[in-house]
């Protein structure tokens, strides 16, 4: 009898959106980012710099006071 296959998942970050009415710019989301993954835009708010850095932590999303940043992502599964 064979043993079934584990499958392997991981998330997959497709991207960082920012309610630009509720960002107040002050940058603490690209300060705390563990990743270094996210940057500043030409206008001064965030945008994912490099999405396979981003290690989904929501870190961003915690200490955004207006809420105004949101990680992206979904559960890609292998061998299943």
């Amino acid at each position: 009898m064979t043993q079934p296959t584990r499958a392997r998942c991981r998330i997959v970050v497709r991207g960082v959106v920012v309610d630009r009415t509720r960002c107040t710019r002050c940058m603490l989301c690209v300060e705390l980012c563990p990743a270094d993954a996210l940057a500043a835009d030409s206008e001064g708010y965030p945008v994912l710099r490099d999405a396979v850095r981003c290690m989904a932590c929501v870190g961003c999303m915690a200490v955004c006071v207006p809420s105004a940043i949101r990680v992206t992502s979904e559960w890609v599964c292998e061998g299943m």
